[in-house]
């Protein structure tokens, strides 16, 4: 992997990371609190193999920490957020995987179902007609 950023300590990317999408991306602070979460999550992961910086990661580092997600029984929501939010902090601090590509490629992700929407009822979608008013 490219790792521009060699010298910087974990704590010192999460910090980065975690106020530049709070101040200058304007993402909401319960998006910024589950990246918070989601990267101490990893830091400690990497803490315990020995991974001091963001340019000592390695790709074998991610596919154990998605490993350790399900290991740990998380959602699968919970594990594609997790592995969304390290994508972004490696971006960020320009660590690319293969040729230059995303860090996280060949790295299994968690699937899930989605849902469909709900669909009214005929009865409820009357009372929604019946409760406008057509003055306005």
């Amino acid at each position: 992997m490219t790792t521009p950023g060699e010298g910087r300590s974990l704590e010192t990317a999460v910090d980065a990371f975690l106020t530049h999408v709070s101040i200058e991306r304007g993402l909401s602070p319960r998006t910024v609190d589950a990246y918070g979460r989601d990267l101490a999550r990893f830091a400690a992961f990497l803490r315990g193999a020995g991974v001091r910086g963001v340019g000592s990661i390695r790709r074998d580092h991610l596919v154990a920490f998605s490993r350790s997600l399900d290991r740990e029984g998380l959602a699968a929501r919970s594990r594609a957020r997790c592995l969304v939010s390290v994508r972004r902090l490696l971006r960020h601090h320009g660590v690319s995987g293969p040729e230059g590509g995303d860090p996280l490629q060949g790295v299994s992700t968690p699937r899930f179902e989605r849902r469909l929407p709900r669909v009214l009822r005929p009865d409820e979608t009357a009372s929604l007609i019946e409760a406008t008013d057509p003055s306005s």
